[in-house]
């Protein structure tokens, strides 16, 4: 079975999804990383990057190739939760800020 071209820089390499997978696991051994270090792992970052930085979900589908859109809102919903969980806190902190205790200089 012929496996699609992966562009590389400039290069055109041809490898299957077995082959490249090893390949990332020989080069994340000879880097000294982890071995949880994975292509699965590398395309998960990527979508959770892309969604805290605002993508839209349809973005996300044609970066990562997902056929569903389901999954692409995974990565959505999860940046958006943590969006607004940072911003609460952050409103709260700004608020303790401005209520100085009385007597304090």
């Amino acid at each position: 079975m012929r496996s699609e071209p992966f562009k590389l820089d400039r290069f055109w390499l041809e490898f299957s999804e077995k082959s490249l997978t090893g390949r990332m696991a020989d080069w994340t051994k000879s880097a000294g990383m982890p071995k949880s270090c994975t292509m699965h792992g590398l395309r998960k970052s990527l979508g959770k990057m892309l969604a805290e930085t605002g993508s839209t979900t349809r973005q996300l589908m044609e970066t990562l190739g997902h056929d569903n859109i389901e999954h692409a809102e995974l990565y959505s919903r999860e940046a958006e939760q943590q969006r607004l969980a940072r911003d609460a806190m952050t409103r709260l902190t700004r608020s303790l800020q401005l209520k100085k205790p009385r007597g304090a200089v």
